[in-house]
């Protein structure tokens, strides 16, 4: 009986585990790294194209669903990238992402720091993930740059994805 009602138990916390990530918003893991909904909604936001306003809604939400996934597959791709690089002994000096940063809020707020940290308020981002994010951008450049044409194909098949 004692076993019975641990079974139900367990089942319960996983389905509540389970239901749990959905509401925080993971739409995918790498490796068990998260992709939470926010960073997908983010890129979709940055990244779209206005789609036709002609289109029919069955046809502009299809467009919609394709994109996502195709936005969501470039993230899985990133996260392998990055995986790799540390997989490979890499690193990123701490001096660089100072120095990124600090030529951004130069260039781009005039020097003012108060006003970079408000826009980072405004996106819901904060410093410590902006600056994961200057780290990440690197990762990929020099990726990129090592591989030129990236085999993601065998990247994925190597990979625990799952995509909720």
């Amino acid at each position: 009986m004692k076993i019975v009602f641990l079974l139900a138990v367990s089942l319960v916390l996983t389905r509540s585990a389970y239901a749990e990530s959905i509401s925080d918003g993971v739409a995918a893991t790498v490796n068990g790294e998260v992709i939470t909904v926010s960073e997908l909604n983010r890129q979709l936001d940055t990244g779209f194209v206005s789609v036709s306003p002609n289109l029919p809604d069955s046809e502009l939400e299809k467009e919609k669903n394709e994109r996502r996934q195709e936005m969501l597959w470039a993230l899985i791709d990133r996260d392998l990238l990055i995986q790799t690089f540390y997989r490979d002994g890499g690193k990123v000096s701490q001096d660089f992402v100072d120095a990124s940063l600090n030529e951004i809020v130069k260039s781009e707020y005039g020097g003012d720091h108060a006003a970079f940290i408000q826009t980072l308020a405004e996106r819901g981002i904060t410093l410590k993930k902006y600056r994961h994010e200057i780290e990440d951008n690197y990762i990929v450049g020099q990726m990129r740059a090592r591989f030129g044409s990236i085999p993601f194909s065998s990247l994925r098949k190597n990979a625990d994805i799952k995509i909720y």
